[in-house]
């Protein structure tokens, strides 16, 4: 599977419509991070992560393998971003304090990218892999957006999701782990972001490559139904997984 091409499509979508991680992470980071000059975002997208970084670290190098992607990032004076994969970078030695991977672990090459990892980070560098999946607004709606639209998109998943679902329980770390509370990220949204975001998925767009759209659009008419008016904002939560560790 071309991994580059599920993130380059409709990535205007994507950096329009995703949830932004919680400040209590970033506080978070800001504590267990033995020092703050450069971290390495991995796998940026369009930089969500990036700019909530650079007010933790001096610099902030972040990566995506989609120059779509980062055409859209989220600029800041001490954000750099550079196309790369993330098993194989232009970085030097001990290099980081920090490497962050926000809601991409399970697309890489594992083994290759923990060893890139070990490769680039100084000694006590912290790694920090986090993932989020499932939505709550209402159980009401929540009900209707299940049986509308994640039923018809189920069998176009990727297998790679299930390791997020599971908040990456098979994945064998390199470190020992952090005790790390559970954050959630929170948005309001009104019904065109909440399909927007549904939008960004990359079974929904699977699923329209080999359905059309007509399921989408009767899924917005039948949430709606519950919804009200579309221009009401609505809070959106997101339990947010972090899985997290030094690297001696």
């Amino acid at each position: 599977m071309d991994i580059s091409r599920l993130f380059s499509e409709k990535s205007d979508i994507y950096a329009q419509s995703r949830p932004l991680y919680p400040q209590a992470f970033y506080d978070w980071v800001r504590r267990h991070a033995r020092n703050h000059d450069t971290v390495w975002d991995c796998a940026t997208g369009n930089g969500q992560a990036a700019l909530g970084l650079s007010a933790v670290f001096r610099n902030v190098e972040a990566t995506d393998i989609s120059q779509s992607q980062l055409k859209h990032a989220f600029a800041a004076p001490n954000i750099r971003y550079r196309v790369s994969p993330a098993e194989q970078t232009p970085f030097d030695g001990a290099s980081f304090d920090m490497v962050n991977v926000a809601q991409a672990l399970h697309w890489f090459e594992i083994p290759a990218f923990f060893a890139e990892v070990q490769r680039v980070i100084r000694p006590g560098g912290l790694l920090a892999a986090s993932c989020y999946s499932g939505h709550h607004i209402t159980p009401e709606i929540d009900a209707v957006v299940f049986d509308s639209v994640n039923r018809a998109i189920a069998p176009y998943w990727p297998k790679e999701n299930q390791m997020c679902w599971d908040r990456y329980a098979s994945v064998d770390f390199p470190f020992q782990k952090l005790n790390t509370p559970e954050f959630v990220m929170t948005a309001d949204w009104d019904l065109n972001h909440l399909f927007g975001y549904l939008h960004s998925w990359s079974a929904t767009r699977r699923c329209m490559e080999a359905l059309g759209m007509t399921f989408f659009e009767d899924a917005y008419a039948r949430v709606q139904a519950v919804w009200g008016d579309s221009s009401e904002a609505r809070k959106v939560t997101f339990p947010l997984s972090v899985t997290a560790g030094y690297i001696e």
